[in-house]
């Protein structure tokens, strides 16, 4: 899509209707794709025309489904040489600028939808095409993008000496000389003799400033262009392949789908290997669920019948009599003797048949430890943000507070056990820059002495804390608070958190 100029659009004649007005906005305004909410469109420069830096490009961006706000919260212009060669990254516009215009068209919540950026970058004289990319805030993905080509030039009107009988002229494209229309040519007249130098005259005093001229007649609108045709369907990615539970030194090509921690992720790059999902380049492709409730205990099972009794032991042998003593006095009853030996014990009967098998009863608790993962990008603002330790959505700049009426930046703990260790991991993958980030683990809402930092550029770094631990109890509230020192590298941060 070409950058047309909004300004063609308010210009409309008289008697034109505003639903009119409103429908060449959205047809000027697309998104990158037909799913995004996400509008953006550029006034300046105008499309085709040719540019000497530097340079300003404006326009608007807004997210038509935002909730509040324009819903747009970055905007990055690149120059794109049209002979082919690097993209050049010329800068963030500046936004929250004044646009009765859009609110007019698409409401008052986006009166300030307005961005601006004066390119200073200096481009090499040539055709390029400038990229507008527009950043969604409630996602943080590049969700619009508007292009305009155009031609840069390094000739300005002071940069031109023209001879004693041309004058500047602005083609359309660049300042160039052309000669004066000039008459019939007269008789040159003789040389006269070179008079003596004079001396310099004192300095005259400086004259009063002139009355400014009155301004000139506004030029005639030009014409609305015609908008571009659009660009051809990009491929279709790899088909995703499901290749079992990650291992370590196994490579992994783009589209391979593995199953770790009882979620699934697919890699985004060949030559994946020993990348510890969700580090990069893996990317979450399915969250575990959470663990469904405890089934009812089943009905106990019948008793088994009663084995038969084994047979009775053999009666020992009965001991020898006494000798009979005289009949007189009777005595006093003599001492039992003792008892006959046991018999053997008998043969153990068959045992009985089993009982039938209850069904399982509950699950008993086995947790003794939780390990919480959550992977996001930085944010692009340096105040300090708060996520939930198993989040693995993007940082919103929005998350200001752990917990609201709308927000719930943090995790419950299950069970009681003791924090251990806090691991952070961090890459600069885009824009690089010196960029220290902070981790701090809070418990029900208050800092903890459990911290660590890490530093980038252009690189990955990571840090470990095992000396801060803390316990726990079930029921206890755990969110991360995140701290940076700058906004414009883009880094992918990895959080691993542990309690045993």
């Amino acid at each position: 899509m070409t950058g047309t100029r909004l300004q063609g659009v308010r210009r409309v004649r008289a008697g034109v209707s505003l639903s009119f007005v409103m429908m060449m906005m959205l047809a000027l305004a697309r998104p990158a794709s037909a799913q995004s909410s996400v509008r953006i469109f550029a006034d300046l420069p105008a499309a085709d025309g040719s540019v000497v830096v530097p340079f300003a490009v404006t326009g608007w961006a807004l997210d038509r489904n935002a909730a509040s706000g324009t819903g747009v919260d970055v905007v990055h212009v690149w120059a794109f040489p049209a002979g082919g060669g690097s993209a050049v990254f010329v800068g963030g516009a500046t936004l929250n600028g004044n646009r009765p215009d859009v609110a007019q068209a698409f409401g008052s919540q986006f009166a300030g939808s307005g961005f601006g950026l004066t390119v200073t970058r200096q481009l090499p004289a040539g055709a390029y095409t400038l990229r507008v990319y527009a950043r969604q805030a409630s996602t943080v993905q590049w969700a619009a993008m508007v292009e305009i080509p155009i031609a840069v030039t390094q000739t300005t009107l002071s940069d031109l000496t023209c001879g004693a009988q041309q004058v500047p002229l602005w083609d359309g494209i660049a300042w160039v000389c052309t000669d004066l229309p000039s008459g019939q040519a007269g008789t040159a007249g003789p040389a006269g003799p070179t008079g003596p130098t004079g001396g310099t005259g004192p300095a005259g005093p400086t004259g009063s400033t002139g009355s400014a001229g009155p301004a000139g007649p506004a030029g005639v609108p030009g014409a609305t262009g015609a908008t571009g045709a659009a660009g051809a369907t990009g491929a279709a990615g790899p088909p995703v392949s499901f290749q079992g539970n990650w291992l370590v030194g196994v490579t992994y090509a783009a589209g391979d789908a593995v199953f770790f921690n009882g979620s699934s992720y697919i890699s985004l790059s060949g030559g994946n290997v020993s990348n510890t999902p969700p580090a990069n380049p893996w990317a979450l492709l399915a969250q575990q669920g959470s663990t469904g409730p405890t089934g009812a205990a089943g009905p106990t099972g019948l008793t088994g019948a009663t084995g038969p009794a084994g047979p009775a032991g053999v009666t020992g042998s009965t001991g020898p009599a006494g000798v009979a003593g005289p009949t007189g006095v009777t005595g006093a009853t003599g001492p039992t003797g003792p008892a006959g030996v046991s018999g053997s014990t008998g043969p153990t009967g068959p045992a009985g048949p089993t009982g039938l098998t209850g069904p399982p009863g509950a699950n008993g608790s086995a947790i003794n430890s939780v390990t919480f993962l959550s992977a996001f990008e930085n944010p692009t603002v340096t105040t300090t943000l708060f996520q939930s330790p198993v989040s693995t959505v993007g940082l919103a700049t929005t998350q200001t507070s752990i917990s609201g009426a709308t927000t719930a930046n943090f995790a419950v703990m299950p069970i009681a056990c003791t924090m251990s260790a806090l691991h952070v991991g961090a890459f600069n993958y885009f824009d690089a820059g010196p960029d220290t980030e902070t981790i701090v683990v809070y418990k029900n809402s208050a800092p903890t002495a459990m911290t660590c930092s890490v530093t980038t550029n252009n690189n990955a770094s990571s840090c470990t804390d095992t000396t801060h631990t803390f316990a726990v109890v079930a029921g206890d509230t755990i969110s991360l608070a995140f701290s940076q020192t700058s906004n414009i590298p883009y880094n992918k941060v990895s959080v691993k958190l542990t309690c045993q």
